[in-house]
């Protein structure tokens, strides 16, 4: 397998004002994503902190079902609205999601589709409140 990355480790010591040093990086076949998100407006603004969630197709997602996504992480952009993902190899398909943190959404009615949960009836328990009454609670628990 060919080295697609340099690593240099280099000591810094008081016998030196300053170091000037080149680097050489070796040709690879991988490509990586870069750019900044911009707010749809008249008037288009940078968004800082951008959400920027990474998929990459799943087993029906070009048969039958464009939602069968798998994540393989998030980034958020900087303050610039800028932001870089990767590095990909040369022939992979990225699904890139993007969520900007300054819309009013509520967490609770409105979330994204990929940060809501499922639940099922057994995922719910029952107790009760300090007034006896019984009270269903819907948290998922991890197991």
């Amino acid at each position: 397998m060919n080295n697609k990355s340099s690593r240099y480790d280099i000591q810094i010591t008081k016998d030196y004002e300053q170091l000037n040093l080149d680097f050489i990086l070796p040709k690879c076949d991988e490509k990586a994503i870069h750019g900044t998100v911009w707010d749809d407006s008249d008037d288009p603004k940078k968004v800082p902190d951008a959400l920027i969630m990474l998929f990459i197709p799943g087993p029906t997602y070009y048969d039958s079902d464009p939602n069968d996504l798998k994540s393989i992480g998030y980034v958020t952009a900087d303050h610039n609205g800028e932001f870089a993902i990767g590095p990909f190899k040369i022939g992979s398909t990225i699904i890139i999601k993007i969520f900007n943190p300054i819309m009013n959404v509520s967490l609770l009615n409105e979330a994204p589709e990929e940060f809501e949960y499922i639940n099922d009836e057994s995922d719910k328990i029952s107790y009760s409140d300090d007034n006896s009454e019984e009270v269903e609670d819907t948290t998922k628990i991890s197991e």
